[in-house]
């Protein structure tokens, strides 16, 4: 039976680091492309949002909401009453 070869740790982290560069090229020529699109004035196409960024827009959404609730809370029903009168007149 034969010794396995002994791996070359530093062969592995060129590697590594060979592929990481590469991705960060392509990271950088995308950010790039769209920045200059964005500048030119495209709109991204419908669904470009990934589902992290629809939860983190939800989150937010849900985190107003819960404020806009505890100022409500907070405030006299009369002053409540005014305010509600005041939005249906301006819808």
């Amino acid at each position: 039976m034969t010794d396995p070869q002994p791996t070359d740790p530093l062969a592995d982290l060129r590697t590594q680091l060979r592929a990481t560069r590469a991705a960060a090229e392509r990271l950088a020529g995308d950010a790039s492309q769209a920045a200059a699109a964005i500048a030119g004035g495209d709109v991204p196409a419908p669904g470009w949002r990934t589902p992290r960024d629809r939860e983190a827009v939800r989150d937010e959404l849900d985190a107003l909401v819960d404020l806009l609730r505890t100022v409500r809370a907070l405030l006299p029903e009369e002053l409540e009453q005014q305010l509600a009168d005041l939005l249906r007149q301006l819808l």
